[in-house]
């Protein structure tokens, strides 16, 4: 009923697919960095060291699946920033 009102394209791959993609990648990733650090130091640092290699996992793979495009990048918080970061280090 919405799709007839709205007459807006969902693609299945972008919207749902990949995003389930990156976090299942992320989630493998922080898990792994988090019990490899809990052998060497505290749990309480690994699990932060852990969430913010999470963080960054997760925004490289979205930018790399192309989940958003430029035009999406751009509409972000300091949008053109980032998009000049993206472009700087050839991520998008």
């Amino acid at each position: 009923m919405l799709y007839k009102s709205i007459k807006i394209n969902v693609s299945f791959e972008k919207n749902f697919l990949k995003p389930i993609i990156a976090a299942i990648i992320m989630a493998l990733i922080a898990n792994t960095a988090y019990l490899k650090l809990c052998q060497m130091i505290s749990n309480k640092i690994s699990c932060i060291i852990a969430i913010v290699l999470g963080i960054l996992v997760y925004f490289v793979l979205i930018i790399k699946l192309k989940i958003f495009n430029e035009k999406e990048i751009m509409m972000f918080p300091y949008g053109e920033k980032l998009h000049h970061f993206l472009a700087k280090f050839k991520i998008a």
